[in-house]
């Protein structure tokens, strides 16, 4: 089964009227170390909107949710500014913790849940909370 839902170039998309958002951590992609249709169809795309949902959604019901939107995605920058205020600090890894904890509204914040992914694995997790805070160590040097 392929997840590649909608073809064609839009500005932006939404799914069920929410946002989806442009995630540049996830162009360009050549392998990852999951393996499935999600993963295999997106390596080497051009173009990647996201949004979670929680419990999950099936092809088919994507296919029905999923818009065209004239109005250009929020991009989701390649960096571990994760709380989206414009600076890197040590909150920001611990946002993505705090994600990982599921401790803010998916829908209210959804920005930071798809930025936690600081390693580009799909998966928040205590691995996005430990290379946000080497790469802010990394800053002090």
């Amino acid at each position: 089964s392929s997840f590649k839902i909608k073809d064609g170039v839009s500005v932006g998309y939404t799914y069920d009227g929410a946002e989806m958002y442009a995630v540049e951590r996830y162009v360009g992609l050549t392998e990852v170390e999951r393996d499935d249709d999600f993963v295999g169809n997106i390596l080497n795309a051009t173009s990647v909107r996201a949004i979670l949902v929680e419990g999950g959604v099936t092809e088919e019901e994507a296919r029905e949710l999923i818009a065209v939107s004239n109005i250009a995605s929020t991009a989701i920058e390649e960096d571990f500014d994760v709380n989206r205020n414009g600076v890197f600090y040590f909150n920001d890894a611990m946002t993505a913790h705090g994600c990982y904890k599921k401790q803010y509204d998916l829908a209210a914040r959804m920005a930071w849940y798809l930025a936690s992914d600081v390693n580009t694995d799909f998966v928040v997790d205590t691995s996005d909370y430990d290379d946000a805070v080497e790469a802010f160590w990394a800053t002090l040097d």
